[in-house]
């Protein structure tokens, strides 16, 4: 999927690589311990915020090891 701001994408594609492992743990966390079931499934879980990110901004493959490993 193309960004609608390639710009802004570039731009936050070196942050969400450097943060992706901790971004990928706290969707975990919140997952483990919300009680909220209508949170998590709705568009405001992290897990959710964070997969809108990742399909428009292409993270680099190094960080993709350490994500997965949580």
């Amino acid at each position: 999927m193309t960004p609608d701001h390639p710009q802004l994408a570039a731009a936050l594609r070196s942050v969400l690589t450097a943060k992706l492992g901790s971004l990928c743990s706290t969707a975990i966390n919140q997952a483990a311990t919300e009680t909220d079931l209508d949170l998590l499934l709705g568009e405001t879980a992290v897990a959710a915020a964070l997969d809108r990110a990742v399909t428009v901004i292409a993270v680099d493959s190094e960080s993709l090891p350490e994500a997965l490993n949580r």
